[in-house]
């Protein structure tokens, strides 16, 4: 969807609702340089090498990580932080889970996003287990990559 043109411009509540919903605008002058092929070299590590191409995209905002361990945890802890509404520079990645409140739905909304993005399955009873932790986790789906 582009921005700054058109309805959306003239109506700014509608913007507002679909920034709510998550629908992401995209600029005009982004739009046109896009269709006059001019892009973004990412210059990505080693390690994004290795993992397989259908998760370039969901690895791409964290390429630039010294280790594919590193980027794991910014993609789970990023989201974590998402899901529990908790900055995260105030999440311990050595902190049970559940430590932080994870509940039923906050703990399937994570399996299905970890499924979803990732192509990662993890029992949903491991998320909820106290011996889990961020770090742990990231384990695991660095393993099951």
């Amino acid at each position: 969807m582009i921005s700054e043109v058109g309805y959306q411009h003239k109506n700014p509540e509608i913007e507002s609702l679909l920034l709510l919903k998550g629908v992401l605008a995209e600029k005009e002058s982004q739009d046109v340089a896009s269709q006059h092929g001019h892009a973004v070299v990412v210059s990505a590590a080693e390690w994004f090498t290795s993992i397989p191409s259908t998760l370039s995209p969901a690895f791409a905002p964290v390429a630039d990580s010294d280790t594919l361990r590193i980027a794991i945890m910014q993609l789970i802890k990023t989201r974590f932080s998402n899901l529990i509404l908790v900055a995260i520079d105030q999440i311990s990645e050595d902190k049970p889970l559940p430590s932080f409140g994870v509940d039923i739905m906050i703990a399937s909304e994570f399996r299905s996003w970890l499924w979803t993005v990732l192509r990662i399955d993890i029992p949903f009873l491991d998320i909820m287990s106290t011996k889990t932790s961020l770090a742990v986790l990231a384990e695991l789906v660095k393993g099951k990559l």
